[in-house]
C-alpha cells in the first residue's frame, strides 16, 4: 500500500486566492487527498516541515519550443520573416548532439520556476527522454507544417499523423498546427478531429506579426515572398482578405477550441471573435519584449471574455524559461492586474484551456502538483515584483523532481 505523505508550510495558496495558514497538504498515490489546518494533522506520520515558507499550486508553462534551447543567443531580432529562416538554417547546422546537450539546463529552469506541467511544440524528436527523466508532466504537441493541399492529399492524412506520433505516449499526445499561413486548412481539420476525439491539446500560432495579417487581407508583403520562395502557395491560392482568425473561423476551425498563441496583433473583430468562441490565448512576454513588439491587447481580451495564459516560448526567442520571471515582466507590462489575476495565467487559466481539471489548483482531487517557496512576503504580489525568489522543492504527482541541494 503507498504511503500517504503530508507537506505542511506557513501557508497554502487556496484556489481562488486564498490563503490556509499553517496548512497541510496531504497527497497520496500522487494525488491530493486532504487540505485543512495543521492541528488536524497533530500526531500523524510523514509530516514533512517545511517552516517559513508558502507552498503554491504547481504552475503549466502553456506554450515551449524546448528543442530550440540550443538556439540561445545565436539568432538576432529581425524581421520575423528573417528569424525564421535563421530559424530554419540553425536546425540544419547545428548537430543532434549539440541540440540535446542543452536540454537539462534548459528543463532545470523550468523547474527552478516551480513549474510542473510543459505544453512542448515539437518538430525534432530529440527532447521526450529528457523531460521523461525529469519528472515533469510533459505533453508533446506536434508542429505540423505544409500548406500545399496537393501534398496533403486527404486519404494520406491519418496515416501521416499517426506516423508523427509514433513511440510518443497518446496520452500525453497532441497536434501544434503552426500557423495559418503554414498549414492547408483540410491538415489542419484531419489533425483537430484526431485531437477532439482524444482530448488531446491543440494550439496554432496566429496574429504574431502585422505582416502575416497583411498577408491574410492583401497579399503581399514579407509572407507572400516566403512562401513563394519555398514553393508553398497553392495552387489555387488567392487572397482570403480577413484576419487569419477571421481565416480559421471561416472553415469551421476555431469549433475545435485551439489555442491561440501569441495573438499581437488583433485585427477589429477578432478579440471578440475569440471571446464569442470561448478561446484561450497565450501571451510570451518574454518574446514580446524580443521582438520589441507594440504593446499586447490584454484589455481588449480580457474585455472579451478570453482566457489569457502565460507561456516561455523558447529560448531562440527569450532569456530564460523560468515562467515567474514571465509572470514578473507580465505584471510590469500590465500593472493593473491584481496578484491573483497574474497567478491564475500559469495556473488554473491554462488548466481551463488545455483541458486539464486535475490541475492548476491545490484541493482535494487534484493531482499532487506543488511548488514550494522561501516565503518573507507580506502577501503575493511582493513574490511576484521579487527576482530573488527562492523555489526550494517542487512535486510533481506527489514526487519530488527537484530540491534545494539541485538548485
Amino acid at each position: 500500500m503507498s504511503a500517504t505523505a503530508r507537506f505542511t508550510a506557513r501557508r497554502v495558496l487556496l484556489p481562488g486566492g486564498e490563503w490556509l495558514e499553517n496548512g497541510v497538504v496531504e497527497a497520496r498515490d500522487g494525488v491530493i487527498t486532504d487540505v485543512r489546518p495543521r492541528g488536524v494533522f497533530e500526531g500523524c506520520e510523514n509530516l514533512q516541515e517545511w517552516p517559513d515558507c508558502a507552498i503554491l499550486p504547481g504552475f503549466i508553462n502553456a506554450h515551449c519550443h524546448l528543442e530550440y534551447s540550443a538556439m540561445h543567443g545565436l539568432l538576432q531580432p529581425a524581421a520575423f520573416t528573417d528569424w525564421l529562416f535563421q530559424i530554419v538554417r540553425l536546425k540544419s547546422e547545428l548537430s543532434e548532439e549539440t541540440l540535446r546537450a542543452a536540454l537539462p539546463g534548459a528543463i532545470e529552469q523550468i523547474i527552478r520556476s516551480g513549474t510542473t506541467t510543459l505544453v512542448d511544440n515539437l518538430s525534432l524528436d530529440i527532447t521526450q527522454e529528457a523531460l521523461l527523466q525529469s519528472g515533469l508532466d510533459a505533453y508533446y504537441l506536434f508542429e505540423l507544417i505544409e500548406s500545399r493541399p496537393e501534398d496533403w492529399p486527404a486519404q494520406m492524412a491519418e496515416e501521416a499523423l499517426a506516423r508523427r506520433m509514433r513511440g510518443y505516449p497518446l496520452n500525453k499526445a497532441g497536434f501544434a498546427p503552426h500557423a495559418p499561413y503554414s498549414i492547408h486548412v483540410d491538415l489542419f481539420r484531419s489533425a483537430a478531429e484526431r485531437a477532439l476525439e482524444y482530448r488531446w491539446p491543440l494550439s496554432i500560432h496566429v496574429s504574431e506579426t502585422l505582416e502575416e495579417n497583411e498577408f491574410f487581407l492583401k497579399g503581399g508583403g514579407p509572407f507572400y515572398e516566403l512562401k513563394r520562395r519555398f514553393a508553398s502557395l497553392p495552387s489555387d491560392w488567392s487572397v482570403p482578405g480577413c484576419s487569419p482568425l477571421q481565416h480559421l473561423d471561416a472553415h469551421g476551425l476555431l469549433d475545435f477550441k485551439p489555442l491561440i498563441v501569441h495573438a499581437n496583433c488583433p485585427e477589429p473583430g477578432d478579440a471578440v471573435l475569440l471571446g464569442r468562441n470561448g478561446l484561450s490565448v497565450v501571451f510570451c512576454p518574454g518574446t514580446h519584449r524580443y521582438f520589441n513588439r507594440a504593446p499586447w491587447p490584454m484589455t481588449a481580451y480580457r474585455q472579451a471574455g478570453v482566457n489569457v495564459c502565460i507561456g516561455t516560448d523558447s529560448l531562440a526567442s527569450n532569456e530564460s524559461l523560468d515562467l515567474t520571471r514571465e509572470l514578473q515582466l507580465t505584471h510590469e507590462l500590465h500593472p493593473d492586474l491584481s496578484s491573483e489575476e497574474l497567478l491564475a495565467m500559469i495556473t488554473e487559466s491554462p488548466a481551463a484551456a488545455l483541458n486539464f481539471p486535475d490541475k492548476g489548483r491545490i484541493h482535494s482531487g487534484c493531482r499532487a502538483d506543488f511548488s514550494i517557496w522561501r516565503w518573507p512576503y507580506a502577501n503575493l504580489m511582493e513574490w511576484i515584483e521579487d527576482a530573488q525568489r527562492q523555489c526550494l522543492a517542487v512535486f510533481a504527482a506527489g514526487r519530488s523532481i527537484a530540491c534545494n541541494a539541485l538548485f
